[in-house]
């Protein structure tokens, strides 16, 4: 583990000190992470503590947390019944602003997971991938037309070139309507 947290922060603190040499104030750091692997010897949700903790004594201006499902609970090394985010944020106190993504499609999704409390941000990955105007139709008013599966016949929707929407509706993490 001594091992494993070695790395990130001395990735952290020589971008935050060529933010600094650079005088650059204005650059943004953060950190993005995966909370816990499935395999025996995969990360848990000790080990992410043990980097949470490294992390927020650093100057980040924010901790974004990538998850398949963003309710996803804990598998190890803490409370199962409780979700990985909710422990997170409650394990940085605030020290720096939390992201948190996982199969969120709507507008809806957004407001009710910032709702939890449990992230400061959210992420819309799959959702502006499937609608590249996705904060316009927000702003718009038109939730409603907000699309949560690429439509086959329609894949060019997403606004990316043909060669990359077919490799999207190849992968099963993408939902591709008629084909999964």
């Amino acid at each position: 583990m001594e091992n494993r947290l070695r790395f990130p922060p001395a990735v952290v603190d020589a971008v935050i000190a060529a933010k600094t040499a650079r005088r650059r104030d204005d650059f943004i750091i953060g950190y993005r992470l995966s909370p816990e692997e499935p395999q025996e010897n995969g990360i848990t949700m000790t080990d992410t503590f043990a980097l949470a903790d490294t992390l927020k004594a650093r100057a980040l201006q924010y901790l974004h947390v990538s998850l398949w499902d963003f309710h996803k609970k804990a598998r190890r090394g803490a409370d199962s019944c409780r979700s990985r985010l909710d422990l997170i944020h409650e394990r940085i106190g605030g020290a720096c602003p939390l992201i948190g993504v996982g199969n969120l499609f709507t507008a809806d999704d957004a407001l009710n997971v910032l709702d939890t409390g449990w992230v400061e941000f959210v992420g819309m990955g799959k959702a502006v991938l499937i609608n590249s105007d996705f904060a316009t139709l927000i702003y718009q008013g038109r939730e409603a037309d907000i699309a949560t599966e690429i439509d086959s016949s329609h894949a060019d929707r997403c606004g990316c070139p043909r060669s990359k929407a077919g490799k999207m509706m190849g992968n099963r993490w993408m939902q591709v309507d008629g084909l999964m």
